[in-house]
């Protein structure tokens, strides 16, 4: 199981680019990314206003509400 979570901006824009099992994204009031996946690899990468996740299993995802 992996685990990330970052802290992020006040604009953002998330792109979820490859996740072959299951997802499940909410939203919420805190200014962070959490994601977990029961696989093995799981990226999370900020650039600026743009966030890119990818997983090899299924994934949930906390964004804030905004994103």
């Amino acid at each position: 199981m992996e685990r990330k979570t970052l802290d992020v901006g006040a604009e953002l824009t998330l792109h979820i680019v490859n996740v072959p099992g299951d997802l499940r994204l909410t939203g919420w009031e805190q200014a962070q990314i959490t994601a977990k996946t029961n696989g093995v690899q799981l990226d999370l990468d900020v650039d600026g206003d743009s966030a890119t996740l990818s997983c090899d299993n299924d994934l949930i995802v906390s964004v804030p509400r905004y994103a």
